[in-house]
């Protein structure tokens, strides 16, 4: 197949994506549709979009090929940065977001109208960077066997 490298993390992050929403909703028992566009929640879809190509280009070239060192290291360098980087921004968001509610109660209504919370889910934890680990071999596989 030409274009498996792009299709597979393409249908690897939608894969994702999918699951992301089904388990969302059902832990909140409403319907958000912008949970397909969103960063974080489970599992991760950069983790299972980056880690379908490496498997990917693991199987096709081989797991001692430069190429696959590459992919591979990209892959590791994706997930340290979802799980420990933007992890710690969303954490630190909702501080940040606790401090400009307090805030704004002080301020006068046209300058507390500007300030905008910030978003806070933008990262994930060990579990869903792992999730999405585990999603993007899959796909890779059934991908690779077609």
């Amino acid at each position: 197949m030409r274009y498996i490298y792009i299709l597979t993390p393409t249908i690897a992050w939608l894969v994702s994506q999918i699951l992301k929403f089904m388990f969302e909703n059902m832990q909140q028992k409403k319907l958000r549709w912008d949970l397909f566009v969103r960063s974080g929640g489970m599992p991760s879809a950069h983790s299972a979009s980056t880690a379908s190509l490496a498997t990917l280009i693991g199987l096709n070239e081989g797991f001692t090929s430069p190429i696959f060192a590459v992919a591979a290291l990209f892959c590791l360098v994706v997930m340290y940065d979802a799980r420990g980087v933007r992890y710690a921004s969303g954490k630190q968001a909702t501080y940040l977001n606790i401090l400009v509610s307090e805030l704004k109660d002080e301020l006068e209504n046209s300058e507390a109208e500007n300030l905008e919370l910030l978003k806070t889910e933008i990262g994930h934890s060990a579990l869903q960077v792992l999730a999405g680990l585990v999603v993007g071999i899959s796909i890779a596989f059934i991908m690779n066997s077609l």
